[in-house]
């Protein structure tokens, strides 16, 4: 029996076994070839038996003894035969197992892809210096900063640099009541002047990774920037399997659902390979504010406060013909720093079904979720997706259609018709109001669809 290990991404290998697996003695060799990989971080293993052209009962009662000793370990088979999955199943040992068919789908296993980037550093960039913090916003019951690691953890990103600002007093309060959150984030303070209008001007993109570098050496491999208010259904895991494999310097993550106009032409100048080769426009909402790079393009970021990666880094990339990539795909993406978004995370969450984005509370029925003490009066009626905030209260006769977020403590008196609206916390809606598309604050109300002057970042 011979074993060849490939390495995949951070945390997994694939084991392909070839030739014969017949004796109790091959639940050695496989120990052995785990334990190496185990040594250097990897926890994952996809065992290939494609190759294995006999397997006996001693080679059966191997596989399985493997699982049970690497229980610290993820294992799942993939390759085996009809006649060796045949003998699986008549014995009843294949219960404990993961199996699955061809190798590509065993890596798709969601317990593997929780170990794909378990090595990876990322930095959630404040897209928003010297003001409100929109990272904080409530989103269905969660800060949206939760609702970005809680999707990053999925490929296993579970530590997480985050830039502050010395003058954010908020930050001790709002981590104290998100204890599950401030074992993920290894904070860095932001250093902050003053404008000329006295507002507090924070360190830019790119000046912050610079920073982040030459002060603490925070990054010695393949580094995942993102915009801390950005929420975004990326497959993270597939990007960097790209990124590595056409060794790229810099990667970013272009969306096909919002590519018009100059997107279009940013990604034409890309060329068939997906390498960026001129810049003529920045691709606007198509860029998911998603970047990967390697360390050492940080050195080429100017020795300016206000350098940012689209407008300084990118331009000193290309300059020095370096391999930047585009990472082309169909996904959601949403910023949270604009109400619209802020709706339309909403509607994605309350209808994508994923585990771990679920909405706060209880599902009291089919697209409706309430959290504590959130009540709906009997006669009042929700026709599609809805969410209700801590002590949220609808009246009867109240009416709400397609999807609707009623903040914490916000009331909905009878009479009312909503449509696709946000509620802010301790907004109280009184009888006979009608509202579309709205966004209904304590002292004001506005449609979301429209860019607006008004204070964007109440939370919900």
């Amino acid at each position: 029996m011979l074993i060849h290990t490939e390495h995949v991404d951070d945390g997994l290998a694939i084991l392909r076994v070839s030739g014969r697996l017949q004796h109790a003695s091959g639940l050695h060799v496989l120990l052995d070839a785990c334990a190496r990989q185990l040594s250097e971080g990897r926890h994952g293993f996809v065992i290939d038996l494609s190759k294995s052209h006999a397997v006996s009962y001693a080679g059966i009662a191997a596989l399985v003894e493997l699982a049970a000793r690497l229980s610290r370990a993820t294992i799942v088979y993939s390759g085996m035969g009809v006649r060796l999955r045949r003998r699986l199943a008549s014995s009843g040992l294949d219960r404990g197992l993961r199996i699955y068919g061809a190798v590509p789908e065993a890596l798709k296993a969601p317990e593997l892809q929780e170990l794909r980037l378990c090595k990876t550093r990322a930095v959630l960039l404040d897209q928003n210096p010297g003001g409100p913090k929109s990272c904080t916003t409530d989103i269905l019951g969660a800060p949206a900063l939760c609702r970005v690691t809680d999707q990053l953890g999925q490929f296993g990103l579970r530590r997480f640099i985050v830039n502050l600002e010395d003058r954010s007093a908020i930050y001790p309060e709002f981590l104290a009541a998100n204890p599950r959150l401030e074992e993920k984030l290894l904070l860095s303070l932001q250093d902050t002047d003053q404008c000329q209008d006295n507002q507090p001007r924070g360190l830019g993109s790119a000046a912050t990774l610079k920073a982040l570098q030459y002060r603490h050496s925070c990054f010695s491999s393949d580094v995942i920037v993102q915009g801390a208010s950005v929420l975004t259904d990326l497959n993270l895991a597939d990007m960097m399997q790209r990124h590595r494999q056409t060794n790229a310097d810099m990667t970013i993550a272009i969306t096909r659902s919002r590519k018009t106009g100059a997107a279009a032409s940013e990604t034409e100048n890309a060329g068939p390979t997906g390498r960026v080769t001129c810049l003529s426009t920045w691709p606007g909402d198509a860029a998911a504010g998603v970047y990967i790079l390697k360390p050492w393009v940080i050195d080429l970021i100017p020795d300016t406060r206000s350098a940012t990666i689209e407008d300084d880094l990118l331009p000193s990339l290309l300059a020095e013909h370096c391999n930047i990539r585009v990472y082309e795909a169909d996904f959601a993406h949403f910023d949270t720093r604009t109400w619209r978004d802020r709706f339309a995370a909403s509607k994605w969450l309350l209808s994508s079904g994923q585990e771990h984005l679920r909405p706060a509370g209880k599902e009291i029925s089919a697209g409706i979720w309430a959290a504590q003490s959130a009540q709906i009066a009997r006669g009042a009626r929700i026709d599609g997706p809805c969410f209700l905030g801590r002590n949220a209260q609808i009246a009867k006769g109240a009416h709400l259609l397609g999807t609707n977020v009623i903040g914490a403590g916000a009331h909905v008196s009878g009479k009312t018709v909503l449509r696709d609206c946000l509620v802010s916390r301790d907004v109280w809606i009184r009888s006979g109001s009608w509202g579309e598309c709205t966004v209904f604050q304590p002292d004001h109300a506005f449609d979301y669809r429209f860019p607006a002057t008004e204070n964007q970042n109440t939370a919900l």
